[in-house]
């Protein structure tokens, strides 16, 4: 504050003097919508365009889904999702029927589990998809001792994102199917509408492979019983069912799931029983084959 003589008047008025230096400064001129004022100097700051790298991939509790679709049709994102927010899809095909061996003369297979999809992406990459969710396998009567596969499960990116179809085939990858990037592990991956990224799911977050501490793979569908106890997964479709055994071994096991429906158990003197949603392998039997459950999709926002 300084002091100067008003000469009209013969007196003195205060006068204020911004002050300068260090802490001291007025907002820099210029600047636009995304910029930020930076560091420049000593006390002296400078607008600049805000600078990220790619995003960090973020994973969600898989065992709550935000919505479980068991019919097929169309996906619509909630108005509380926003476009650039990202989700993941969990799509399970329908697992197999159990084989029958009325005879009681030969091993017989339960029902494969249906294999698992994970796709990963912005939100508007999904909006207006179609998605078909395969049926079970009909459970094998007469002297049947195979399983078949339940039916397939898609989905079909919509027609302004590409129209990329997905189909479950194997759980080793997860597909990121969004523009622009994101960082795993170190590794940035760009996406892409026409065939998106493939990367190892043992790669992205090594906890997942635990949540189940009792799997015994981490990917693809349960194997149905034959010979053998059947397959746990953690991300794997629905576990296979238990197969039967004409030696008089009574081989009632089946696969389990973590996130997908287990297999029904196989029988020597009965009808095997029927997989679990999701995508659960119908088991075996003496008089028929359990159904395979039908496939499920789940999605997650985060």
């Amino acid at each position: 504050m300084t002091r100067a003589r008003d000469a009209a008047t013969n007196s003195h008025v205060a006068t204020f003097v911004h002050p300068t230096g260090a802490g001291n400064q007025h907002v820099p001129a210029a600047g636009a919508a995304g910029q930020l004022l930076q560091y420049a100097s000593a006390g002296t700051a400078a607008w600049t365009t805000i600078s990220t790298g790619a995003d960090q991939i973020v994973s969600p509790t898989f065992a709550s889904p935000n919505s479980t679709f068991t019919t097929s049709g169309t996906y619509s994102k909630p108005a509380s999702v926003a476009d650039d927010d990202y989700m993941w899809v969990f799509i399970v095909n329908g697992g197999g029927g159990g084989g029958a061996d009325p005879s009681g003369s030969m091993y017989v297979n339960g029902g494969l589990g249906g294999y698992p999809l994970l796709l990963y992406g912005k939100a508007s990459n999904f909006h207006n998809s179609t998605y078909v969710l395969g049926a079970g396998g009909q459970g094998n009567t007469g002297n049947n001792e195979w399983s078949y596969n339940g039916g397939a499960s898609s989905i079909t990116l919509h027609a302004s994102q590409g129209g990329t179809n997905y189909n479950p085939s194997n759980a080793s990858f997860v597909h990121y199917v969004g523009g622009g990037s994101v960082t795993i592990g170190g590794t940035t991956l760009v996406g892409g509408f026409t065939g998106g990224n493939q990367f190892s799911l043992p790669n992205v977050h090594t906890g997942w492979a635990t949540q189940n501490t009792g799997a015994t793979y981490v990917n693809g569908g349960g194997l149905g019983g034959y010979l053998s106890l059947p397959n746990n997964a953690v991300f794997g479709g629905g576990g296979g069912g238990g197969c039967h055994d004409s030696y008089g071994i009574d081989i009632t096991k089946y696969g389990e799931s973590f996130l997908s429906g287990n297999g029904g158990a196989g029988t020597r003197t009965g009808t095997g029983s029927a997989g679990a949603t999701h995508g659960g392998g119908g088991g075996a039997g003496r008089t028929g084959g359990g159904a395979g459950a039908s496939g499920s999709m789940r999605v997650y926002y985060v």
